[in-house]
């Protein structure tokens, strides 16, 4: 359990954090020191780590206390903007982005893309989403889910999104917000024996086949369509699906290649109703699909993602181990965990405004578990893992 006096001070920090590099850099210092201030008994060092740790602590609170009069915490008078209009300036945006890069001969190096990037972000990104933060819409008390998918070059997509919808208590309360990255044309795959790449077929479009196989809930699906050579890679296309928020009551994560236990929504949303704390957030690695979820993980308590390590062989990562079992009995009510998981998590859709995803972290795969968990609990959300599996991850794409 949090101490209440650090409790009490992180409740107060519900502010948006936009300067991705320098805030991230602060935060994730937090968070070793106070892994290592638990894992050693040296009480000069702990003390010294202390010191520290509330040095860095007080810095990133004055920090955010700085940028709250122009972020996500202000509010407008003007209406919510429209999907289209998001979807129009973030393909431009986005367009603009990769004629720099493609035309610019200097950019050769990976400090020169980012240096492209980081500009075209500033002058332009980040000014359109605090008008989009201060204009979205409150959350709807109805029960209603926005469900997150970003999907690269995903044969499972169609599936995913049939499941959800065919598995839920209430599909007319769910609302998906599909980042579609396919090759359009001269495609080519790679392929597991011999490592290589071959030629393929585009690939398959799926928001058009979803709408032709489920016309009933077409209308429920917002999708925003780019080219894989347009791809700002995994947290870059979250932050992306993020803008297709409708005004939903919960907000819930999810990769393009899943699978649903039958009345997933119900049993979700029941299990943030009696999480102990007013902020929860729900999180864990999924088991793999061939685990049957309605017979092994009803009577088994669901993974928890604890036990982080330093990567190998340099240690500069912070990496999960999500899958050990750790916990040995079920119980009826979520657990605390320490961190979240990108590929499934689900909280109050208020985190899209009080901690938005940063727009200063395009390309990033292995990295943004550990910054997310950090931005959500010192903004007063508590990770739990959940008391029963609802999704199946397919861990392992065949000849990809």
């Amino acid at each position: 359990m949090v101490a209440p006096n650090i409790r009490r001070r992180r409740r107060r920090q519900n502010s948006s954090f936009r300067n991705g590099t320098l805030v991230s850099v602060s935060v994730l210092c937090i968070f070793f020191l106070f892994y290592i201030g638990l894992t050693t008994d040296e009480t000069p060092v702990r003390k010294q780590i202390g010191k520290e740790r509330a040095f860095l602590r007080e810095k990133l609170r004055q920090r955010i206390w700085r940028q709250q009069e122009d972020t996500a915490n202000s509010t407008s008078s003007e209406e919510p903007m429209t999907i289209d209009e998001v979807k129009i300036f973030l393909s431009q945006w986005i367009q603009k982005l990769h004629r720099i890069i493609r035309n610019d001969d200097n950019l050769q190096s990976s400090e020169s893309m980012w240096k492209a990037y980081h500009n075209l972000t500033q002058k332009e990104l980040v000014q359109w989403d605090r008008k989009y933060l201060r204009r979205l819409p409150n959350p709807r008390q109805d029960d209603s889910i926005f469900l997150s998918v970003a999907a690269f070059r995903d044969e499972n997509c169609l599936n995913t999104l049939s499941w959800a919808f065919g598995n839920a208590s209430y599909p007319q309360r769910l609302f998906v917000g599909l980042v579609q990255q396919n090759c359009y044309h001269n495609c080519r795959s790679g392929v597991i024996p011999g490592k290589g790449t071959v030629e393929v077929p585009p690939d398959d479009d799926c928001a058009k086949l979803f709408c032709q196989h489920h016309p009933e809930h077409c209308s429920q699906l917002r999708s925003l369509k780019l080219s894989e050579t347009g791809s700002l890679g995994p947290y870059g296309a979250r932050f992306l699906a993020s803008k297709l928020y409708g005004g939903e009551q919960w907000y819930m994560q999810i990769d393009a290649h899943m699978t649903f236990l039958n009345k997933w929504d119900d049993i979700t949303i029941r299990s943030l109703h009696v999480a102990p704390s007013n902020k929860p957030v729900v999180s864990h690695y999924p088991p793999g699909h061939m685990m049957n979820l309605a017979q092994h993980w009803a009577v088994r308590p669901a993974s928890r993602l604890c036990g982080p390590i330093f990567s190998k062989p340099d240690g500069a990562m912070i990496r999960m181990e999500g899958l050990k079992k750790w916990d040995k009995i079920k119980i009826p009510i979520p657990r605390f965990a320490p961190f979240a998981a990108a590929g499934f998590f689900v909280g109050t859709a208020l985190l899209l405004k009080e901690v938005p995803f940063d727009p200063y972290l395009p390309w990033i795969f292995m990295g943004e578990e550990i910054i997310m968990s950090a931005r959500l609990w010192t903004n007063g959300y508590d990770l739990f893992s959940p008391a029963q599996a609802v999704v199946g991850h397919i861990y392992v794409r065949e000849n990809k």
